[in-house]
């Protein structure tokens, strides 16, 4: 649609895959709702793959993603066509496998993974799109499995893991990303199975049991 020879109203493109992409003008910019189909479907018929607002030629408010059958499966949050907020990826089932936090666009803040069940998997914290600080992750029952620490984005520090029955079975420490340190393997019982000491990422000993 058009209105004094700029775009105004409704535009629909649709794909050769018959995807259907719809975009609403005014005067020429992006602004009111802007949806995406899936391809039309034997099973579950024309389905929205993708919905959100433009306000001024910038996305505001949130993005809806969709798979196949309708389920929605990703939710962004966006303020002047920047990520604002939380983000979230739903299973096929809905349930929420990954939320983490943005500002000004970056990943900053809290981000965390679940299992189906909804216990968390992992967390680790984010300033400007890089991990900062201790990443952990956990078994199903809430028991840690692993924590390591980053800094700037890179492996940095201490970083530990145990079996299911709470022995620590690997321990090694880092340096800007590089392994520096030692780098310790431990049986399921605790008892040492490969020791080694590295330099800037090189290897400088090594003890096998």
């Amino acid at each position: 649609s058009y209105s004094n020879g700029v775009l105004d109203g409704k535009y629909m493109l649709r794909q050769p895959n018959e995807s259907e992409v719809i975009y609403h003008y005014k005067e020429n910019v992006l602004n009111g709702l802007h949806q995406v189909y899936h391809p039309l479907s034997e099973l579950f018929g024309r389905v929205k793959a993708l919905e959100g607002y433009f306000v001024d030629g910038k996305v505001e408010g949130e993005i809806s993603e969709y798979n196949e059958a309708g389920t929605k499966v990703v939710s962004t949050y966006y303020r002047a066509g920047l990520k604002e907020g939380i983000a979230s990826v739903f299973d096929n089932e809905g349930r929420v496998r990954i939320a983490a936090e943005f500002k000004h666009d970056n990943q900053y803040g809290m981000a965390y993974e679940y299992f189906p069940s909804g216990a968390i998997m992992k967390q680790a914290l984010f300033v400007e799109d890089q991990k900062e600080g201790p990443e952990t992750s956990f078994y199903q029952n809430g028991q840690i499995l692993s924590v390591q620490h980053y800094q700037h984005g890179k492996l940095h520090g201490l970083l530990q893991e145990w079996n299911a029955k709470g022995v620590l079975i690997v321990e090694a420490e880092y340096q800007e990303g590089k392994r520096h340190g030692k780098f310790n393997k431990y049986n399921e019982d605790g008892t040492p199975k490969l020791k080694q000491r590295y330099e800037n990422d090189q290897l400088i000993e090594k003890w096998k049991a």
